[in-house]
């Protein structure tokens, strides 16, 4: 196009075009994780009126995902970036980290909605390990929390849980938060506690039970929250163009923690037949105690269901 985009330059009609282009790619990088394409407006101040219609930088182009999966490629992003994470997980304090050994990946920082970027990482860690909190806010929050010096050594839940139940007459599921967000952890092992009645959905005795839990992603006000769903695809939550109410993510539904009813349990039978509790550790993993009232048998003792974020 013929236009310098010197940040040096000595005329503020450079320096404000470099300013204007660069929050313009910061919002089609965004833009692109949601839409197939989004127009990047390229035509600097003035040129408009010097050329006409049609010609270069006189209209919007048009930035496809697949263009900026393929620009990234060609410049080396994503091989930089398995490099990166290859070299981290080689200079371990203690010498090269195993995989298994890494629990989460929290993806902070708006380079985290550069398409392909999930899905590397999916693939490296699994699925199950990779969690986003806030990606252009959280990293000024913790800049902010280091600079008042206001951390405390408590730690406490990033998201909203909830155990995932069924309602006995339309089978509808029916999400009950047990660890609301900002608990602090640990908690005692009962800190939410219910009594429940099996759904026996088939309407036959029911011989298993399972424990399914959800993360829930929701705003509040005029905020904005970025969440992926359990298929890593982003939803952007709150804000000027986000869904409103919440959105509901399966940790564990294709793998529930099952317990086992002996005798099975009466779809004819309504009375409370399981008293279940949960709480977390200090490793953050959620924990399910499970009581048989009709036989007074502990079916689970704080076994391990999901880990929390």
């Amino acid at each position: 196009m013929g236009c310098a985009v010197d940040a040096l330059s000595e005329q503020e009609e450079v320096r404000l075009w470099r300013r204007m282009m660069l929050a313009e790619a910061c919002r089609v990088k965004e833009a692109v994780f949601f839409l197939p394409s989004a127009e990047f407006l390229l035509t600097p101040p003035g040129l408009a009126r010097r050329v006409r219609a049609g010609a270069p930088g006189s209209q919007a182009a048009l930035l496809s995902r697949d263009d900026l999966v393929e620009v990234l490629r060609e410049g080396g992003f994503y091989a930089s970036l398995s490099a990166s994470v290859e070299q981290v997980l080689s200079e371990g304090p203690g010498g090269p980290i195993p995989t298994d050994d890494v629990h989460d990946i929290l993806m902070v920082g708006g380079s985290t909605l550069l398409p392909g970027v999930f899905p590397l990482l999916e693939q490296r860690f699994g699925r199950h390990r990779v969690r986003a909190w806030q990606p252009f806010e959280a990293v000024a929050f913790g800049a902010a929390s280091f600079a008042a010096d206001r951390y405390v050594p408590h730690d406490y839940i990033v998201h909203d849980y909830a155990f995932v139940t069924h309602d006995a007459r339309t089978r509808d599921p029916v999400y009950t938060v047990v660890v609301p967000r900002g608990t602090r952890f640990p908690t005692s092992h009962d800190f939410w506690k219910a009594r429940l009645v099996p759904t026996c959905s088939l309407g036959e005795p029911e011989a298993l039970f399972k424990l399914v839990v959800c993360e829930i992603g929701r705003t509040e006000g005029s905020g904005r929250r970025f969440v992926w769903d359990a298929a890593g695809d982003l939803y952007k939550i709150g804000g000027k163009t986000g869904t409103d109410g919440r959105l509901v993510v399966p940790l564990n539904e294709s793998n529930p923690t099952l317990g086992r009813l002996d005798p099975p349990h009466s779809p004819r039978d309504r009375r409370p037949r399981l008293e279940v509790s949960f709480g977390v550790d200090r490793d953050r993993w959620l924990t399910a105690t499970v009581l048989d009232l009709q036989t007074g048998r502990t079916l689970m003792d704080r076994q391990a269901v999901v880990r929390l974020l």
